[in-house]
């Protein structure tokens, strides 16, 4: 009887075990008879930069940033390299449009053909920092900030220049107003005798700091490329006092009472023309009428009488700049800002300077590596 019961106890743990079993096997899924799900083809390849992460922001270097900008790669992770040959849109804080092309370089994409106009019309300096948001279809908007960290304030004034006329998703092309400098007198030479002068006033004005990149595309004179391989004029520290707004229109009004039967044109001194960068942006009009059509040297003459050889860039038939040299001449004239001079035709090539200082008495400048120097000693 007991061999009984043990022969009949197997059966009910073998039960047991198998019961044991099923309940292991309650957390496998079932398989479930069911017609194939068809799988979605793979998403094409991205052509642009999509909207995932959307904004990034560059620090303006003008050795580097001023004909083309590198776009973060990082940023273009999810861009198909074998189709980005097209054109963006950046939408500045004034509202206005500027076409550029976006191009390929190896691994690294940039803003290329259409950038620089967006740098001269905005005036970006050295220092200054873009931030990009990206708004999908390749359209950017983009945020200047100055070196205060503030959004640029000229920024939400500027338009784009003749040379970079955009054309509106319509196709209709359409045409800004070209900046001018900030105070620009000018006569138009003829041969016998001159017409009146034409004051025209702005207080925005076109930067360029980055002039080794204007010659390298537009000059074949090699001796006038050598000159700006030369060391440059380094960064200066005004020590002069601190002047008043009434100083400073009074100083305008005295350039305004220049007159002269030469063509002439005054410009007003800014922190890129006679602290740093020294690229001294000439006004349109007079460029077109009294300047050469290419790359030139021109001569200075200052009230001493001295005379100061500069290199001039000529980048379009009305946009022109004083280049390698003029550093020289703003610093041994002790030029300030908001100073005024006023540039005279003489004789071709040759412009005779004028300076009306806001403050007569002159302060000698300061180089800023002397400053850097003193401040790391007092560390």
């Amino acid at each position: 009887m007991s061999n009984k019961r043990v022969r009949d106890e197997n059966p009910s743990e073998g039960s047991g075990g198998s019961g044991q079993s099923k309940k292991r096997g309650r957390g496998r899924p079932r398989k479930i008879a069911s017609s194939p799900v068809a799988t979605p083809p793979p998403p094409p390849p991205p052509t642009e930069i999509t909207s995932s992460g959307n904004s990034f922001f560059k620090v303006f270097f003008p050795d580097t940033s001023t004909v083309k900008l590198r776009i973060p790669p990082a940023f273009c992770q999810q861009i198909d390299k074998k189709s980005i040959n097209g054109t963006a849109s950046l939408k500045g804080q004034s509202g206005h449009k500027w076409q550029v092309d976006l191009m390929q370089s190896k691994d690294d994409l940039y803003f290329e053909s259409g950038w620089r106009d967006f740098v001269f019309d905005h005036s970006i300096q050295a220092g200054e920092i873009l931030v990009f948001h990206y708004e999908g279809q390749s359209n950017f908007s983009v945020q200047v900030f100055d070196r205060s960290a503030c959004e640029k304030e000229s920024a939400f004034s500027a338009q784009p220049s003749k040379s970079s006329k955009e054309k509106s998703h319509s196709g209709k092309s359409i045409l800004q107003q070209e900046p001018t400098s900030a105070l620009v007198v000018v006569k138009k030479e003829e041969p016998e005798d001159f017409t009146d002068s034409r004051l025209l006033m702005s207080t925005k004005t076109p930067e360029q700091p980055s002039y080794k990149r204007w010659l390298s595309h537009n000059t074949n004179d090699r001796s006038l490329t050598e000159v700006t391989k030369r060391k440059r004029v380094p960064p200066i520290v005004s020590q002069r006092r601190p002047v008043t707004q009434e100083e400073i229109d009074n100083t305008l009004e005295k350039a305004k009472s220049f007159e002269s039967e030469k063509p002439f044109m005054s410009i007003v001194m800014r922190n890129s023309y006679v602290y740093c960068s020294f690229f001294l942006n000439l006004p349109g009009d007079f460029v077109r009428e009294n300047l050469p059509k290419t790359n030139a040297k021109l001569t200075l003459w200052d009230p001493t009488g001295k005379s100061w050889p500069v290199n001039y860039v000529c980048y379009n038939a009305r946009q022109g700049a004083l280049s390698g040299g003029w550093g020289k001449a703003a610093v041994g004239n002790n030029l300030e800002i908001h100073d005024v001079v006023v540039f005279e035709l003489i004789k071709k090539n040759h412009l005779k300077m004028h300076i009306y200082r806001v403050v007569e008495e002159i302060t000698p400048f300061r180089r800023g590596c002397e400053v850097r120097r003193e401040s790391m000693q007092t560390c």
